[in-house]
């Protein structure tokens, strides 16, 4: 629409404009000295102007569009923030009460009715955008509830399978005990050189290994396997390269335990109940 005046051509602004207004003592509100206390609170509080500027659009709401929402790589996109900080701003948001997040993922800035609109009908207009924010909350409520019987026993399999694979505290494996496993091979494997160090890399080859071996009898087992066989332990005259590291690779611990190292028939076994093979462990503190 063009509109002529004093000779010249002026287009009327059709456009709608957003804004909010802040008291003087904005920056004085106990949430805000509380935000802007924390650490990086000042890179919050800019954030969260920019969110509440950002839902004025949608009266306090923040939704990409009506069937996405903003996540946090996004925020920080508009924002120009990093990703961690918009993440932990959120969360302080939440704990504040200053925001509240919706399972469709809708963020309503919860105080927003304070900054825009007049002032006659403000109390009104906060009435209003609570009863907005509990009827999403109700809708989201009703949705499951009127799920097929399909998509219920799909999430009750999904649930059942998280619960599953989340062991509780009684059935969680005791933590591997490094030091008794070392003195084991020490006491077991009297033919091979002793272990006096646990390194991480030692750490990482026991845990990857125990793995393996269970229902094989553990550690123990296994180094009696080793020590039994002529070839690992080099009685027989040959090979002398085996020793803890080399046993607890991943092929090498195949073979063992698929027994290509076992002793052919008509070798002599070494004798595992002499108590005087286990008298000393070789470790060292």
């Amino acid at each position: 629409m063009f509109r002529r005046k004093n000779g010249c051509d002026k287009v009327a602004d059709k456009k709608k404009y957003y804004y909010m207004r802040l008291k003087e003592n904005f920056f004085d509100t106990n949430e805000m000295v509380v935000l802007e206390s924390v650490q990086d609170g000042y890179l919050y509080s800019n954030i969260l102007l920019k969110l509440y500027l950002r839902s004025l659009r949608d009266n306090g709401k923040l939704m990409f569009n009506d069937a996405i929402p903003y996540n946090p790589q996004m925020i920080a996109t508009i924002t120009r923030h990093q990703v961690g900080t918009v993440e932990k701003a959120l969360k302080i948001f939440k704990e504040m009460g200053l925001i509240e997040i919706m399972d469709s993922g809708a963020i309503y800035m919860l105080d927003i009715q304070n900054y825009i609109g007049e002032s006659t009908t403000e109390a009104d207009r906060i009435r209003a955008y609570r009863e907005k924010i509990e009827a999403e909350k109700r809708k989201s409520v009703h949705l499951y509830d009127i799920c097929t019987p399909e998509l219920k026993t799909e999430l009750k399999t999904e649930l059942k399978t998280e619960l599953n694979n989340t062991s509780s505290s009684d059935d969680a494996p005791a933590p591997l005990d490094y030091k008794s496993i070392a003195e084991t091979f020490n006491s077991t494997c009297q033919s091979l050189p002793k272990v006096r160090d646990i390194t991480d890399q030692r750490k990482k080859a026991i845990r990857g290994a125990s793995k393996r071996i269970e229902g094989e009898g553990g550690f123990e087992a296994l180094f009696r396997k080793v020590e039994s066989s002529d070839f690992l332990t080099g009685r027989n005259g040959g090979w002398t390269g085996c020793g803890f590291d080399w046993i607890l690779k991943p092929a090498n611990l195949t073979k063992i335990l698929e027994g290509n190292y076992d002793n052919r028939a008509g070798s002599v076994q070494p004798d595992y109940t002499d108590p005087s093979r286990y008298a000393n462990t070789g470790w060292e503190e």
